[in-house]
């Protein structure tokens, strides 16, 4: 079924580990903290839609990253592609890229947010992480989703009102697209990346895994989606009715880039 080319990953032109979109709800603040923990291996940041100028120029001087723009033949991003990162902190509806990677078996390192377990089908590959991001206040939170606290209500109606201001949105936004994730919030990602590289059998097993899961994936739900849409109950709840729709607790500001305001 799978029309997509094959990629020999550890080849010499797939030289790069790559980010497409990074942006603060595309977790460019995680991005940010592995290509500085890893300074001899060489990223590449694909500028988007997603991708502002701030998040350009700030990417750009950083010496082992990067910058190419976006590639309507998502072919020529990936022949240069040894790993995709996909640490999205925000509710991803799918995460396309990451299928796209695997489709092609190219290893995609994932977070576990929105839909990204769903389309990251190695499981080994996905790394949990506390760290969430508000679209609407344009705000990071590191406490995860717990349960609904005294002042829930009143937060979550501030974030949806619109008294919440666009220059509210960008002072936030100013902060958080320069933030950078510590290093125990990057960790996962850092030592999935570290052996990935490090371990050519291990890569091997890992790109073959994620082609074949990737098959299986789509020839399952090939020509089905009719059959979906009927079996689905519009009028049931929602499983996550009731669910935080933001963590508790205080917007996310520390470890802002050195010479930039939190």
């Amino acid at each position: 079924m799978l029309e997509t080319p094959l990629h020999d990953g550890l080849s010499p032109e797939h030289k790069y580990v790559t980010i497409i979109s990074p942006s603060a709800p595309k977790g460019l603040c995680i991005f940010l903290a592995v290509a500085a923990a890893l300074p001899d291996v060489k990223f590449l940041a694909v500028a988007t839609k997603w991708t502002d100028q701030l998040v350009q120029a700030t990417l750009m001087n950083v010496d082992n990253v990067t910058v190419v723009p976006a590639d309507p033949n998502v072919d020529n991003i990936f022949k240069q592609t040894r790993v995709l990162l996909a640490p999205s902190i925000w509710a991803e509806a799918f995460g396309l890229v990451a299928m796209e990677a695997l489709q092609r078996g190219i290893p995609c390192i994932s977070s576990a947010h929105g839909g990204l377990p769903e389309a990251n089908r190695v499981s080994e590959m996905r790394v949990e992480t506390p760290l969430t991001f508000c679209m609407r206040r344009k705000e990071f939170h590191n406490e995860g989703y717990a349960e609904c606290e005294p002042n829930m209500l009143d937060r979550l109606k501030q974030c949806t009102s619109r008294d919440f201001t666009k220059a509210q949105q960008l002072e936030n936004g100013y902060a958080t697209f320069l933030t950078v994730a510590d290093e125990h919030e990057a960790a996962g990602y850092v030592e999935r990346l570290t052996r990935l590289l490090g371990d050519r059998k291990y890569y091997r097993r890992v790109a073959l895994k994620a082609r074949s899961e990737a098959a299986f994936f789509l020839q399952d739900r090939e020509g089905k989606l009719q059959e979906f849409l009927e079996s689905v109950d519009f009028d049931a709840p929602h499983p996550d009715a009731g669910r935080p729709l933001l963590p508790p607790g205080s917007a996310w500001t520390r470890g802002v880039l050195p010479g930039t305001r939190p």
